[in-house]
């Protein structure tokens, strides 16, 4: 799909390194950059997968990595060899850092004006926070996302899925597909993009904030129920645990049924979904004392059989006991990770190049771009590459 297209990407932690790997998964040349020795800062956290950090195994698949010391002039050139021929630069490098060495959108427009330079930084450029740190738990919180988190009398929680900075990573890998056909289709070159972490993450706040422009009022925090109907919460069984959603008065009179208990559809306290929630306490009530009789599995079936929603709450090790979600599970020599869950024409996205140590593709790309083996061993010698 983008075979033809050619990524170079200096990014560190999660978020430009996970639209990396998506878009390297969709078949582009994404070339990463690291520092010399021990590479990105990621690399470091997690268990062990095969000698490298499993975080950094998870978000840096289908890449070729390139060390390059950009506080050397001779770093900076091989940067610039590489992006003379790219269609992408994506980074995240601290604000500033890449203006400071020569590696500018301006700078690089000038040896290549068809670029499509993609920064990613915590604040917009020019903002009273531009210059702040940021890291996915600070976007939660400044995001709104925590408030919404966690039990109505308890402390706002953070989400433990990073999605302040997975949110960023979809748009920046979206705004780089648009800004391809913007070039490749409608003859526009040269394209700056900025994504700035905190504002991707409040796009996303958009259906909790709809209520706060209309009520005034803060989204509550529920915890697993829901402000906007009932009943949506998570049930403990004989065994363990499901969770419920019952979205609409039909699906209501079909759980009703399904659970034995039918007088509660003609239950004046719960005959429609506002009822309901003013009543919620009850009605949960009743439902608790109902799901402690049976087992989850008993739930499960039952109430799938009557077209309802409900779930098993698996945890990050059960869950690929479930053969669906086994599918998902990809190895490559040794290291097993999660596959891109695009499928195209039914086929899923290959595993083209396993994750690797900083550098293992230095003397290749280097020898790609003109440097002979002297050249190259002086680069090691002087740190360099």
């Amino acid at each position: 799909m983008l075979d033809d297209i050619e990524i170079v990407e200096i990014g560190q932690m999660i978020t430009v390194p996970f639209a990396g790997t998506m878009l390297g998964d969709m078949g582009a040349g994404v070339t990463k950059i690291e520092r010399p020795g021990e590479g990105e800062l990621i690399r470091e956290t997690g268990p062990r997968m095969e000698g490298l950090g499993s975080h950094y195994v998870t978000v840096n698949r289908n890449k070729c990595c390139v060390t390059a010391n950009i506080k050397t002039d001779r770093g900076v050139s091989i940067i610039k060899e590489l992006l003379k021929d790219a269609d992408v630069l994506v980074e995240n490098l601290k604000p500033g850092t890449l203006d400071e060495v020569g590696l500018s959108y301006e700078d690089v427009s000038e040896i290549n004006d068809d670029i499509i330079y993609c920064s990613v930084h915590g604040f917009r450029e020019g903002s009273k926070y531009e210059d702040l740190p940021a890291y996915g738990p600070v976007i939660q919180a400044m995001g709104g996302a925590m408030s919404v988190t966690g039990e109505p009398d308890g402390q706002p929680l953070r989400e433990a899925v990073p999605i302040g900075d997975l949110a960023a990573s979809m748009y920046t890998a979206q705004s780089i597909l648009f800004a391809l056909y913007d070039r490749d289709v409608n003859g526009k070159s040269g394209h700056y993009i900025e994504i700035p972490m905190l504002d991707a993450f409040v796009s996303w706040l958009a259906p909790r904030a709809a209520e706060t422009f209309v009520t005034g009022e803060p989204y509550p925090r529920k915890g697993n129920r829901h402000p906007a109907g009932a009943p949506i919460d998570l049930f403990e069984t004989e065994d363990s645990e499901i969770m419920l959603m019952v979205g609409s008065r039909y699906q209501w009179v079909r759980f009703c049924d399904a659970i034995g208990r039918k007088d509660l559809k003609d239950d004046p306290r719960f005959e429609s979904n506002d009822k309901r929630l003013e009543n919620e306490e009850a009605l949960y009530d009743i439902l608790d004392s109902v799901f402690e009789k049976k087992p989850s599995e008993y739930w499960l079936e039952l109430l799938r059989e009557h077209d309802i929603a409900v779930a098993p709450v698996y945890d990050t090790l059960e869950m690929w006991d479930d053969d669906y979600l086994a599918e998902l599970l990809v190895e490559s020599d040794g290291l097993q990770m999660i596959r891109n869950p695009l499928l195209i024409n039914n086929d899923t996205l290959p595993v083209r190049k396993k994750p690797k140590p900083p550098g293992s593709d230095n003397k290749e790309v280097l020898k790609q771009l003109g440097f002979d083996d002297d050249e190259i061993e002086r680069f090691k010698e002087d740190n360099v590459i």
